[in-house]
């Protein structure tokens, strides 16, 4: 079956097609809620509110074939090997997409489950207040509306405390469902292996109203007036990357820095300048893949070019068999164990790997404040040693 049949059969487009945007919208609520400039400075240069990153490409088509697969209650695997807009359905994604559409199945229940997928909502009396809930649902029984956001990446963790996207989703349901006494916000990220891919967490109807009308909407109308640009961790969202004043400071100012300025600073400082460093490194990623645009369109940027990447040499077809007759066995690997996750996928599996496999401690590395894995205290030399007495005459 060809690739525009196969998707044909299962209702889905061979392109993804362009949505609007709202330059207000709930996923793009970190960015403008931090920083109220760039939402008068993308305006300004008249670009969309999104990146086009190869990995928004393919979050877009898992989210659309996770939604599809829901609605019409078939398997993401039937669609093994197709492409959408020039992403293939991989094996991968269809394990993400699986963990995903099987909690879906919770909501079958329809007398009792008002469920929402795909669902625009809008916040009423705000201008440009709208956005996309994945996977949204009212329980009849005990009053409470569910907030499912589905993350197919794998390299940003995204935390479920506190997110100002699924609190604007929720908002936007206050009016569809008045009755409505609990929230309850998920966060479902198949991708991530270090943590729950499942993550949620509640809110009373009371304390999300507050935060709409004392936090979302002063900080909508923030945008009208206030054009300062607050560079941080939402930079990696921001088309504007490139040519926003405050990050291209922030870059030329690191550029410029004495390393051994660092071992000088106070603690109070060194926190404030590492919490730009992301920020720092958005603009790198954005920087390096515009040069990288520009060189393979055929300009000429200086102090840069094109280099083949590295590559480890290859057998030709054909060579096993020569390989085989002349070295025999020495030419083969010899078998190794598999890893825990890959034992876990065999029968018996994850109980073999839950008494015998474990993660070892290998070494701490810094992260930020807002990062959802839980941090460690380390003691300074002298509380270590603060139960230590002196021996006499010392």
């Amino acid at each position: 079956m060809d690739n525009a049949t196969l998707l044909a059969k299962y209702g889905l487009p061979d392109k993804l097609s362009e949505g609007e945007h709202s330059k207000l919208g709930a996923s793009g609520a970190e960015r403008w809620m931090s920083c109220p400039g760039s939402v008068a400075l993308i305006a300004k240069l008249k670009m969309d509110t999104t990146d086009d990153e190869d990995w928004r490409l393919e979050g877009q088509v898992a989210h659309l074939v996770g939604a599809q697969t829901i609605s019409h209650n078939f398997e993401a695997w039937e669609l093994l090997g197709a492409k959408i807009s020039d992403v293939e359905i991989t094996p991968e994604m269809v394990a993400a997409i699986d963990v995903y559409t099987n909690f879906a199945r919770r909501y079958a229940d329809t007398k009792r489950w008002r469920l929402r997928i795909e669902c625009p909502i809008e916040l009423q009396g705000v201008d440009h207040g709208f956005g996309t809930v994945d996977l949204g649902a009212y329980d009849t029984e005990t009053r409470t509306i569910e907030v499912n956001d589905y993350k197919h990446g794998v390299g940003v963790y995204v935390d479920v405390e506190d997110n100002p996207q699924l609190k604007y989703y929720a908002a936007g349901f206050l009016d569809e469902f008045p009755d409505a006494e609990n929230v309850i916000l998920r966060i479902i990220q198949p991708r991530i292996t270090w943590a729950a891919p499942i993550r949620e967490c509640r809110i009373s109807v009371l304390e999300l109203k507050m935060w709409r009308d004392q936090i979302l909407i002063p900080a909508m109308a923030a945008t009208e007036t206030d054009m300062k640009l607050w560079p941080g961790e939402h930079c990696r969202f921001c088309p504007a990357k490139l040519v926003c004043p405050a990050l291209s400071g922030l870059f030329a100012a690191a550029a410029k820095a004495d390393e051994k300025s660092v071992l000088t600073m106070d603690d109070a400082t060194l926190g404030r300048d590492y919490q730009m460093r992301q920020a720092v490194k958005s603009y790198l990623a954005a920087q390096e893949k515009e040069v990288y645009r520009r060189l393979m369109g055929g300009s000429v940027v200086p102090g840069t070019k094109l280099v083949a990447k590295k590559a480890d040499r290859v057998f030709k077809d054909g060579a096993e068999v020569v390989l085989k007759a002349t070295l025999g066995d020495d030419a083969y690997t010899k078998p190794e164990l598999k890893s825990p996750a890959q034992i876990e996928k065999l029968p018996a599996g994850a109980e073999l790997v839950k008494t015998w496999a474990f993660t070892p401690q290998t070494g701490f590395t810094v992260a930020l404040d807002t990062d959802g894995r839980q941090g460690v205290k380390m003691k300074s030399a002298k509380q270590a040693f603060a139960h230590v007495q002196p021996a006499d005459g010392e």
